[in-house]
């Protein structure tokens, strides 16, 4: 059975980076997740980011539960480069703490990347985001090693100064070095002229969703016929974390067609689903609102 989309993934421990250099960081913040193995290898997917590699940006970007951090982790995993990744939360939309984060992220990938500038970052006044990323930008150009950097849930930036910087570092970022951005939006950077120049590779919601294909090796221990996983596709139109829900609740049902037949949005696992990763992350009076309209 597959783990969750989404978050479904364990946290594996690499050496931390120098905790002298910077020793408020949350360490967990900057664990390269690792998919648990008996996920689907999606290997179609990974084909498309295997041939990425070295353009200026990798966006996957679809909403709650299509499987972005759990597809990327699982390619990052085989990847010879070294990875530097950094889980975003809320409270990163200040400027200095996210520089610090990201230096630690890169860092820890790149052990000659960066110790000063984390060090800078800690004095008062620190320097601006523009003279951080731009004295970063130099030590990858001289360095020019190979390196993904990843950055999950981008969504959650509402900072101008940081999108600015990012805007900065993907503008002038070395080829051997990628950026892979996971969000459930858009960021407010140039796609169309990336797209255009060929700078920029794209998974959306309709890349990421099962293809029947798939979903029928995800359930292939589930006893069910070609008629009902065909329900099944078209009730969760291929939704990765609608699927995975629908096989929790089908292990302790007695009437698996039955099940299959009324699955819908009012399940009780996507409804927890639903509120757990979507709702929390709304403003409370959105929040509310949906709640008293649904």
């Amino acid at each position: 059975m597959m783990a969750p989309a989404g978050k479904g993934v364990e946290a594996i421990r690499r050496p931390a980076y120098n905790l002298l250099v910077d020793d408020t960081l949350l360490p967990g913040k900057l664990d390269r997740p690792v998919p648990r193995p008996n996920l689907l290898p999606r290997q179609h997917l990974k084909a498309r980011l295997d041939g990425a590699v070295g353009r200026r940006l990798l966006l996957v970007a679809a909403a709650a539960g299509y499987g972005k951090t759990s597809l990327v982790a699982s390619w990052c995993a085989a990847r010879p480069e070294p990875v530097a990744w950094y889980s975003l939360d809320n409270g990163d939309n200040d400027p200095n703490r996210f520089l610090r984060y990201l230096l630690a992220a890169i860092n820890q990938a790149l052990p000659s990347v960066g110790p000063e500038l984390q060090i800078a970052l800690r004095n008062l006044p620190p320097p601006s985001p523009e003279t951080v990323i731009q004295a970063l930008l130099a030590q990858l150009t001289n360095l020019a090693q190979p390196c993904l950097i990843v950055l999950d849930d981008y969504h959650l930036i509402e900072n101008d100064s940081i999108h600015q910087a990012i805007h900065l570092l993907l503008s002038h970022l070395p080829r051997p070095i990628s950026l892979l951005l996971l969000s459930r939006a858009d960021p407010p950077f140039p796609l169309g002229r990336w797209r255009a120049n060929g700078d920029l590779l794209e998974l959306r919601a309709a890349d990421l969703k099962f293809q029947p294909t798939e979903l029928a090796r995800f359930f292939a221990g589930a006893a069910l016929g070609p008629e009902q996983l065909h329900q099944l596709h078209q009730r969760t139109e291929g939704w990765p974390a609608g699927l995975q829900l629908a096989a929790l609740a089908l292990e302790n049902s007695v009437d698996p067609a039955g099940f299959i037949a009324a699955f819908s949005g009012s399940n009780r696992f996507v409804l927890d689903y639903l509120l757990e990763e979507v709702l929390q992350g709304l403003p409370p009076d959105l929040r509310q609102f949906l709640l008293d309209t649904a």
